[in-house]
């Protein structure tokens, strides 16, 4: 796990140095979200671990989103909407409020740091 985000870090970092290979590039790094989709799902449907998660999210989140110049924090918590959106299939209010939560908290985000970046 650690490995795809070192190897996309390092692609994002040389994405510009080498132009013809960005489509390349982009796509080993957007295969990182999918294989975060998948441990997440299955970390999250097996309700063992969960603090796996809690990492995942902090990593990605503090330590590689919020220092990158693209802003990648919304895409993890993207994705983790599209997980708990997933599982269970039965539509709860316990749902909804957390949906709205992760929407909340994504969007406030976003403000924060198009605050910063103007």
């Amino acid at each position: 796990m650690y490995s795809t985000t070192v190897v996309s870090i390092f692609l994002k970092g040389i994405l510009f140095v080498f132009p013809a290979f960005s489509q390349l590039f982009n796509a080993l790094i957007v295969m990182k979200t999918g294989l975060l989709f998948l441990l997440i799902h299955t970390v999250y449907v097996q309700k063992k671990q969960m603090w796996i998660i809690a990492i995942i999210i902090a990593v990605e989140v503090i330590v590689l989103s919020f220092v990158s110049f693209f802003s990648s924090f919304k895409d993890i918590l993207i994705t983790i909407a599209v997980v708990f959106s997933f599982y269970p299939i039965i539509v709860s209010l316990k749902q909804y409020v957390r949906n709205i939560g992760i929407v909340i908290a994504t969007l406030y985000l976003l403000l924060i740091w198009q605050t910063i970046k103007a």
